[in-house]
């Protein structure tokens, strides 16, 4: 009843869209919060969000519902790959630049335990107060989000207080 409150269905034009936050939220922003602070007692936790509406076909995206950015949706920007026509997804030129943006982040990181170097904008551990956006510049582009409205944002506050 209190998900059906807070998620209330009249509230969009298409009601899977509260659906697909709902479950956004609850699975991956709360549950990933939960491992974020196990982890960072230990390690810096660098985390991220990836938003891309354009972005090629993955299992999720686009292929099944206009979903927006879905799961898995930032797969073929890591690899390069589209995993649906077996060859390199068609990027336009804002979205190569990502692809190479979160190439050189996850290789350093893969590396050094630390995404930072070069010219990339600067990615913080979560500890510091932020969660990084890696997206194309037409929806924000790569940038740190206080972590507080990225943790309002997916209303992981209430999702904590059911669990």
């Amino acid at each position: 009843k209190q998900v059906m409150q807070e998620y209330a269905l009249d509230t969009a034009a298409v009601p899977n869209d509260v659906v697909t936050q709902a479950v956004t939220d609850f699975l991956f922003a709360a549950g990933q919060e939960n491992d974020r602070d196990a982890l960072q007692r230990f390690v810096p936790v660098f985390a991220y969000r990836s938003f891309d509406p354009n972005a090629p076909e993955s299992h999720v995206h686009a292929l099944y519902s206009k979903i927006g950015a879905g799961h898995d949706s930032d797969l073929a920007y890591l690899f390069q790959w589209d995993d649906f026509a077996g060859k390199k997804p068609e990027f336009t030129p804002e979205q190569q630049t990502l692809a190479v943006q979160m190439g050189r982040y996850f290789g350093q990181f893969a590396a050094s335990g630390d995404p930072n170097g070069g010219e990339l904008p600067r990615w913080v551990p979560t500890s510091a107060g932020q969660v990084q956006c890696l997206e194309p510049p037409s929806t924000g582009g790569v940038r740190g989000m206080p972590i507080d409205k990225y943790l309002a944002e997916h209303k992981v506050a209430f999702w904590r207080s059911l669990l």
